[in-house]
């Protein structure tokens, strides 16, 4: 008799580590394709955010153009008629040489302005990886259970983008003491 009790208690453990087991499967699935889905709205935003950012700028520069052209358009008016006035040889040099300077300098503040833009493009893409680093680190310290203490992984530089699953899938094949072939990673494993 006991040790049909034995076996049934045996058979009954056995079957709920087995449901645990597939519970915490379906679980890790789910989360895996609800992060994926959360990478690819994040990704799809940021792409909105920058395309109507660099949108904006470019209105912005052309606004700012026709206003200089105004203005220029102005002050070779301005010159025309003073050239008109007087009639000097050295009016009309003065006028040109004020025309190379101002189109001279309108050159190079449209060239800051689009290093200024391409900078600030940069900057918002930094921004975004970093972020999405941060919030990766945090969602795997969260699942790796954080308190505990591991080795600090080794910085890689990037190699292009690699998706959630194929992060976890190198760190899990690290983790089973699989030596992954680095192949794709500067760095070598993290």
């Amino acid at each position: 008799m006991a040790a049909l009790l034995a076996r049934r208690e045996q058979e009954l453990e056995r079957r709920t580590d087995e449901e645990l087991e597939r519970r915490r499967t379906l679980l890790e699935q789910e989360a895996a394709a609800d992060l994926d889905r959360r990478c690819d709205a994040l990704e799809a935003e940021a792409r909105a955010t920058l395309e109507r950012r660099e949108q904006e700028l470019v209105e912005q520069m052309s606004d700012d153009l026709v206003k200089r052209q105004a203005e220029l358009e102005r002050v070779a008016t301005e010159e025309g008629e003073r050239v008109r006035a007087d009639g000097g040889e050295l009016l009309e040099r003065e006028r040109t040489g004020l025309r190379e300077e101002i189109l001279a300098r309108e050159v190079e503040l449209a060239r800051r302005e689009e290093v200024l833009a391409r900078q600030e493009i940069q900057l918002s893409l930094v921004r975004r990886r970093i972020g999405d680093a941060e919030r990766r680190l945090q969602e795997r310290a969260w699942r790796t259970g954080g308190l505990q203490r591991r080795a600090s992984a080794p910085v890689a530089a990037d190699a292009g983008e690699v998706n959630f699953s194929e992060g976890w899938r190198r760190l899990a094949g690290d983790q089973e003491g699989e030596e992954p072939d680095g192949s794709g990673w500067p760095g070598g494993s993290w």
